[in-house]
């Protein structure tokens, strides 16, 4: 698999999660939610790499993180410093990043790019460093498809649910691989070359390719030498409530997910607790992860009410609904 997630934090405190996307040419990375000393467990230089941070909402348990994360990074001028959220995520961080005494800002050039994302819209806003963060400048406003990035390798798709307040539930999905099959090529006498970036590229409108003097068709040879690999999938859903609304927008978009990284705060025996406080049993995301055709369940962001026999209880209640799941691996249970 080439995406690689890691939750940051232990049972009971605050957590994270880490997604490496591994393209073999590329690594990207991306960070989702900052809790308190949920960074501490990454190397400093992978916290400077981070491309893109997403914050589900802007609970103290999801942001206390992030003036260390923002220590490390605020004058990155090597590659874009990009944030996404719920709405309102700019305006709580245009505080967070004025939050702070500057004095050298007028030679330093960074900018971060923040994006409230809304039903309808993506709202980006930018920040400059050089006039100490004071402005929000407001950009273009892109319309809501539900996929809020599209980059070559991969995309993010933003579900908004009900936390009592927008909280966003994000699907990253590695874009599908177009394989060259070289034992076929060899049959066919051909040898590797620029032809091949036009046959692979699916823009490439010619019917006829010419490959040493001799012409092929396209469509013919797609279909004798290409293979497509399906890319690869995870999801992080937390703190929202499971009713049938959100069930009905998860449901669709979960199907054929490899992994659902998803909050289990509560034990299904505290239901009316979970209900009230607009959270998730353990319980109702094994019947989630049953329904929506996902391959592995992994339980985060518990309860600290919860001791270690508790969360064990919690598991075993998971796996008889949900054979496939399991708690992350550094956690004591």
């Amino acid at each position: 698999m080439s995406i690689e997630l890691s939750v940051l934090g232990n049972a009971g405190q605050d957590n994270a999660a880490f997604v490496k996307i591994d393209t073999g040419q590329a690594i990207h990375r991306l960070l989702f939610d900052c809790g308190e000393n949920t960074i501490s467990s990454l190397e400093y230089n992978e916290i400077l790499s981070i491309d893109q941070v997403f914050f589900s909402h802007l609970h103290m348990d999801h942001i206390a993180g992030f003036d260390g994360f923002f220590r490390g990074l605020y004058a990155r001028d090597s590659k874009k410093n990009m944030i996404w959220g719920p709405n309102h995520t700019a305006r709580i961080m245009q505080h967070r990043f004025c939050g702070t005494l500057w004095n050298l800002h007028h030679i330093m050039n960074a900018t971060w790019h923040v994006h409230d994302i809304l039903e309808d819209m993506i709202r980006p806003y930018r920040y400059e460093l050089s006039d100490a963060f004071e402005n929000a400048y407001l950009e273009p406003k892109k319309p809501n498809t539900g996929v809020v990035l599209k980059h070559p390798d991969y995309n993010v798709q933003a579900i908004i649910l009900d936390h009592k307040t927008p909280s966003i539930a994000y699907i990253i999905r590695e874009t599908d691989h177009t394989n060259l099959e070289p034992e076929r090529m060899k049959a066919l006498g051909l040898q590797p070359g620029a032809w091949v970036r036009d046959l692979k590229n699916p823009n490439f409108a010619a019917e006829i390719l010419m490959i040493a003097g001799k012409s092929y068709p396209v469509k013919a040879l797609r279909e004798e030498l290409l293979s497509t690999t399906r890319g690869d999938s995870v999801a992080y859903l937390t703190d929202f409530i499971l009713n049938q609304e959100a069930v009905d927008k998860l449901r669709p978009a979960l199907q054929g997910v490899r992994l659902m990284l998803c909050e289990s705060q509560y034990l299904h025996i505290d239901l009316e607790m979970a209900e009230r406080n607009y959270h998730m049993t353990n319980k109702q995301v094994a019947e989630l992860a049953a329904k929506s055709g996902v391959q592995e369940l992994m339980l985060f962001h518990i309860s600290e009410r919860y001791n270690l026999e508790e969360r064990q209880q919690m598991l075993t209640e998971t796996q008889k609904i949900f054979a496939n799941s399991k708690f992350p691996n550094h956690w004591e249970i």
